[in-house]
């Protein structure tokens, strides 16, 4: 299984993102290997589309779940249309983030952020 979580930083002693589109990093968390990996969001400087860019490079990621605060509505059509679960997150680190996924203690996200 696999978690991406929207990312301030590069550790996962860094914060969850509120944003999504605009997150500057994706941090990736494998269970099988108990590892992060954290990626560049590279359409974060996009002057239109970032949302729908950041859903299509988590969709290439071949995630289970995904855990941010709020997605835009064309990123949550994105996303939800895929299958992909979505879990509102906020307001504390990677790590912790993982730590409360594996209770199930999240909100799914059931709809675009207005």
């Amino acid at each position: 299984m696999r978690i991406v979580l929207s990312s301030q930083g590069t550790s996962k002693s860094d914060l969850v993102d509120v944003r999504f589109g605009r997150c500057k990093y994706f941090a990736v968390y494998d269970y099988e290997t108990s590892s992060f990996e954290f990626l560049e969001n590279k359409g974060a400087e996009s002057n239109q589309g970032a949302g729908v860019a950041a859903a299509q490079a988590v969709l290439e990621l071949n995630a289970d779940a995904l855990l941010t605060e709020r997605l835009g509505p064309k990123a949550y059509r994105v996303l939800a249309e895929s299958g992909l679960k979505l879990y509102k997150c906020h307001g504390m680190s990677i790590e912790d983030a993982i730590k409360r996924f594996e209770s199930h203690s999240f909100d799914q996200i059931d709809g675009p952020y207005r």
